[in-house]
């Protein structure tokens, strides 16, 4: 599908609409906050976020410092027991996904989840988020755990010099590609692996500057961080939400932004056609929809909501989770843990088109077991992909 594309002036009205419908649908009152938050400055929630940063060092991101982060190849908890390549196929086309994020969310009440991370992975496909219901989501999602004394790790916390990460041994063998389990050798090299051809194929345009090289004596040899086809990759910091009342003011200047709600800019709508977004907008009928906007414009950036037995903040009254399957491996019950927020997608360098394929969510509301049951490598858990809803065509 080619992405639309507006001119200089359809661009700037969209703009206009788009920042005043923020506002429209943002309108603060603050019955429409938690009961255990007044609404006041400096209200806290019990909700933690999460919000994008780049790294001060890019070994903070490897696994010796568990981290949060977005994007790249998976940091991964457990390095030697890890999905099969057909663990992580998207069941929908049967393509390999991508890792988009893993959130670390220990808990220290149980012995074995002393380091605890969730792994996010989601197919690229676009066609594959036109599909409705949740029966074949391209989203799937796999929790690790550990206990502090473990084959891998030191049960002390790590020295943040970044001396320890060449000393990190390899435990499988990795996709040069996405950093999932690769068993295709490159049949030049002899060195590096796949998960799939389609992912070398990818791959091709970086491995073939080292396949014959001499000098290529690891996977290593040359470390590419930033992969066209790789989700770009960023850090998540967690941080407590706080509720605080917008400012009511607004100015004539369109320059300046005293409303408390997001300025949008060109770039963000580089792909969004006028026609399509009005659309959208006259299409939009949800009272949920509008208290979604009002909670999230106290902290317009995040990407992550953490409430684990909480309720999660839904975006729709469409399309609710009524009934979530029992942990496939134990039979516990589940309960909500964490969402991802459709800010993310701003960040995944995808398509934004309004009309026809992209890769879209409105939120993706991640469920665990709550025995967070004690078994090697890693749990597959269950994930509900919420869209806005929009009025009915008569």
């Amino acid at each position: 599908m080619s992405s639309c594309t507006t001119d200089k002036n359809g661009t700037s009205n969209i703009l206009d609409k788009l920042n005043d419908d923020y506002d429209k649908f943002s309108v603060y009152s603050e019955s429409d906050d938690d009961d255990n938050s007044s609404g006041s400055a400096g209200a806290t929630t019990g909700v933690d976020l999460g919000f994008l940063q780049t790294p001060d060092n890019d070994w903070l991101l490897h696994p010796i410092y568990f981290p949060s982060k977005v994007g790249g190849k998976p940091a991964w908890l457990n390095p030697e027991i890890i999905p099969s390549s057909k663990d992580v196929e998207c069941v929908l086309c049967n393509k390999p996904m991508f890792f988009l994020l893993q959130l670390y969310a220990p808990d220290d009440s149980k012995e074995h989840t002393f380091h605890r991370t969730i792994f996010v992975f989601s197919c690229k496909d676009p066609v594959c988020f036109q599909s409705s219901g949740n029966n074949g989501c391209p989203i799937k999602v796999f929790r690790c755990c550990l206990a502090r004394e473990n084959k891998y790790y030191s049960s002390s916390p790590p020295d943040y010099d970044g001396k320890s990460v060449s000393s990190f041994p390899t435990y499988a063998s990795l996709c040069e590609a996405c950093g999932c389990a690769g068993s295709l050798r490159c049949a030049n090299c002899k060195i590096v692996t796949y998960c799939s051809k389609l992912h070398q194929k990818l791959d091709w345009k970086y491995h073939k500057i080292v396949c014959k090289s001499s000098n290529n004596t690891s996977p290593s040899s040359v470390i590419v961080r930033s992969k066209a086809f790789l989700f770009p990759e960023s850090e998540i910091v967690i941080e407590p939400e706080e509720l605080s009342k917008p400012q009511s003011n607004k100015t004539n200047d369109s320059s300046q932004n005293t409303s408390g709600a997001p300025s949008f800019t060109n770039k963000d709508l580089k792909n969004v056609d006028e026609k399509e977004f009005e659309q959208f907008c006259e299409n939009i009928d949800d009272k949920t929809f509008q208290k979604f906007q009002t909670r999230i414009k106290h902290n317009q950036d995040q990407v992550i909501r953490y409430n684990r037995g909480g309720e999660p903040l839904l975006c729709s009254n469409t399309a609710i989770p009524k009934s979530i399957p029992a942990c496939q491996s134990c039979g516990a019950e589940r309960s909500f843990e964490f969402q991802i927020m459709p800010q993310l997608l701003m960040h995944l360098d995808v398509d934004s088109s309004i009309e026809g394929p992209t890769i879209d969510w409105g939120t993706l509301l991640v469920y665990s077991c709550t025995g967070d049951c004690n078994t090697s490598g890693y749990t597959q858990e269950f994930v509900w992909r919420q869209n806005f809803a929009t009025k009915e065509k008569v």
